[in-house]
């Protein structure tokens, strides 16, 4: 929904109202907020009520996947915000416990050997819109089994290298094009699928089996290639 929001530029002023579904959860005004959407320029709209309205401009920004590269840096641009003291070599893995989707089959091997790399595990469910853009604004490294959780990414710098865990790369249509429209180095870690999601919701909600070892590799050759000034 986001992408919707520059047609306040189109229409050349700010004063507009936004029509939203009154069900909307705390993150949705949190997220309006950092694009200058204060919370009292909303109409939350009932579904047992009927609305009319003086006059309604809908703006269609078009197909979300892959991005369009106008949309990807007016999210930029109001997403990211430089961390006041960095943290050199910080890991991330987005974890999705509280999901219940995307999920490794060998997930307490896999923690036990990122928690041994130096990754936090963390699950953004769990977190405010602006805990979630101070923790991830000094990432070196972004590692997540692939869906729109992955969009995070706008949150960390673009030296950032983010990789995704996917049976299938060609299935993909969203994140490794984020990160190339922004410049962001971006690899993929192929995994075997192993089945649905105990609560799936999508047709790609599947479960995940990591070889930890080639993770474990993958992980020691972005380290020795950062570190090396030759690279």
């Amino acid at each position: 929904f986001l992408t919707r929001l520059p047609a306040r530029d189109v229409l050349g002023h700010t004063g507009l109202k936004f029509a939203v579904a009154g069900h909307a959860p705390k993150k949705f005004y949190e997220t309006l907020r950092l694009f200058g959407v204060p919370e009292e320029c909303v109409i939350k709209c009932r579904n047992d009520a009927t609305y009319q309205f003086r006059m309604l401009h809908i703006y269609r920004p078009g197909r979300s996947m892959p991005p369009h590269p106008e949309h990807v840096r007016f999210l930029r641009e109001h997403f990211y915000k430089a961390a006041e003291a960095p943290t050199a070599g910080k890991r991330v893995y987005l974890d999705r416990t509280s999901v219940g989707t995307r999920m490794l089959d060998n997930d307490a091997e896999c923690k036990k050997l990122l928690t041994n790399e130096g990754f936090a595990v963390v699950d953004l469910a769990t977190m405010s819109i602006a805990a979630q853009r101070e923790f991830l604004a000094d990432a070196e490294i972004l590692i997540g089994t692939l869906g729109t959780n992955m969009l995070a990414l706008y949150f960390a710098p673009l030296s950032c290298t983010v990789i995704g865990i996917i049976d299938d790369p060609a299935l993909d249509p969203l994140v490794a094009q984020t990160c190339a429209i922004l410049g962001m180095p971006f690899q993929f870690f192929e995994a075997e699928a192993v089945g649905a999601s105990e609560l799936h919701r999508h047709s790609r909600d599947v479960n995940f089996r990591v070889d930890c070892a080639a993770l474990s590799q993958r992980i020691r050759s972005i380290t020795n290639s950062t570190a090396s000034p030759h690279v």
